[in-house]
């Protein structure tokens, strides 16, 4: 109870300002009342009573364990299990009958303590590097990497010098030597590695649906879903200026005949012949442009497939603008992959690799090839089955237009399979998995660490 002193307090003053917060009436008193209840709460339910600081949460703990300083003797006691467990030294225990419970509950408060405080210490010098002042910041991180990292290695190595003849080749020391040297052959052997990629199935031919000029549309001949075959015609953009155009060319090609009629029973104006061949030649040739101005606006399809992501807005009569994406045509036949690849990842593939995809609605693996590797980092992802908001593993941020934004930097890459099944259709999601050259990751390790060194260096 005496422990529990501090938060009974902190937990009464913040419950009398809840209460003075719910019965005051819009104001500073009710903002000051709001305030003093939100920091006394967090105050003592995520400081004073953590355990892993010296607070009331700490010596709560310690009594209910009935350990008086925990933390020291915790510390001690997963000292001497290191020693004694992975080193295999024959050293006597700090405590005196000290049960295997007890020490479990030690060694797991003495971890779990120095877990939570480098994960504290390190939010708040990466708090003040990107936020506020990067010299502190960086100060703070070289503190933090001696004081939890450094220092505790260097103490426990200079303690093994001094304790050397205990140490000795045992099962457990061979077993940790073993350990040791097979992580880091791991690290630094240039092993063939795999890594995977967001993936999904997209049409192997596609086309968009566009309008050609500015116009009305006539002759509509499909819709969301509609099944189209190669050099289909799938509606005609009418354009009332090029109607006229046309119709004022006609009628000037009657009236430019009407007048050849005239010259040809005309002996006296026989030498009027050749220039008006001449313009007759001349309006025909505007006439026949025209026309196939008119033609260009009859929109064929020039591939087979299925309608698709169609402007439900449009219908025959509907006026529409030069360039408007109606919609897309794509052919389900035989798709291929489209997968996303992180930028550190991308120089190790290359056209050619082989990699298999998994999809997430059929088992099995499906072999296949790059065939492209896009040079420039997706910015837009247009897949919206692969981002975060859709449950995906590309992170993204929706802009003020609806696009998904892609916040880190990855890479488009095309995969074509080599014998796709016909259960496998477009829009599938799946992972890709890729095999990158044989590099050792220790030194990947050591140039990204070099590489950050340089870039953050620039303060």
């Amino acid at each position: 109870l005496i422990s529990l002193a501090g938060v009974t307090a902190e937990l009464i003053l913040a419950g009398l300002a809840l209460f003075l917060w719910a019965l005051s009436p819009p104001g500073a008193v009710k903002s000051v009342c709001f305030v003093i209840s939100s920091v006394t709460l967090i105050s003592t339910l995520l400081i004073n009573l953590n355990p892993a600081m010296r607070f009331d949460g700490y010596y709560v703990l310690s009594d209910l364990l009935g350990i008086d300083n925990l933390q020291s003797r915790a510390f001690e006691a997963t000292r001497w299990a290191f020693r004694r467990h992975v080193l295999g030294m024959n050293v006597a225990s700090p405590e005196v009958n000290l049960s295997p419970r007890r020490m479990a509950i030690m060694v797991a408060y003495a971890l779990g303590a120095w877990a939570y405080r480098l994960a504290l210490y390190a939010g708040i010098a990466l708090t003040l590097y990107h936020r506020f002042t990067k010299v502190i910041g960086a100060l703070l991180c070289f503190a933090l990497v001696y004081s939890f990292i450094l220092r505790p290695v260097v103490t426990e190595m200079i303690s093994l010098l001094k304790m050397r003849r205990l140490l000795s080749w045992n099962r457990r020391t061979i077993v940790t030597t073993a350990v040791c040297g097979t992580v880091f052959l791991w690290a630094a052997l240039p092993l063939p590695r795999w890594r995977t990629a967001p993936a999904t199935t997209i049409a192997a031919e596609s086309q968009i649906i566009y309008a050609p000029g500015n116009g009305v549309i006539r002759d509509l001949a499909v819709g969301l879903g509609s099944t189209v075959r190669k050099e289909q015609r799938l509606f005609v953009l009418e354009s009332q200026e090029l109607e006229k155009r046309a119709e004022l060319a006609r009628l000037n090609m009657e009236r430019i005949g009407i007048e050849l009629s005239l010259i040809k029973s005309n002996e006296k104006q026989r030498a009027l012949l050749q220039p008006k061949l001449e313009e007759m030649a001349r309006a025909t040739a505007k006439l026949e442009s025209i026309r196939t101005a008119l033609a260009g606006n009859q929109f064929v399809a020039k591939v087979d497939g299925i309608v698709v992501d169609w402007d439900q807005g449009v219908r025959d009569g509907t006026p529409i603008g030069a360039q408007v994406v109606l919609g897309k045509i794509v052919d389900p036949r035989t798709p291929r992959l489209l997968c996303y690849v992180p930028h550190d990842f991308i120089l190790s593939i290359a056209v050619g690799d082989s990699v298999y995809f998994c999809s997430d609605a059929e088992p099995g693996r499906l072999w296949g090839s790059v065939t492209f590797i896009n040079p420039v980092r997706t910015e837009i992802l247009k897949n919206s089955g692969l981002s975060s908001v859709a449950g995906g593993g590309i992170a993204v941020i929706p802009d003020q237009h609806g696009r998904l934004k892609v916040v880190d930097t990855y890479y488009e890459v095309e995969v074509a399979l080599d014998d796709p099944p016909d259960s496998l259709r477009v829009g599938q999601l799946g992972t890709v998995w890729l095999r990158a050259a044989a590099r050792s990751r220790l030194l990947e390790w050591f140039r990204y660490g070099y590489g950050l060194l340089v870039r953050e260096s620039s303060f």
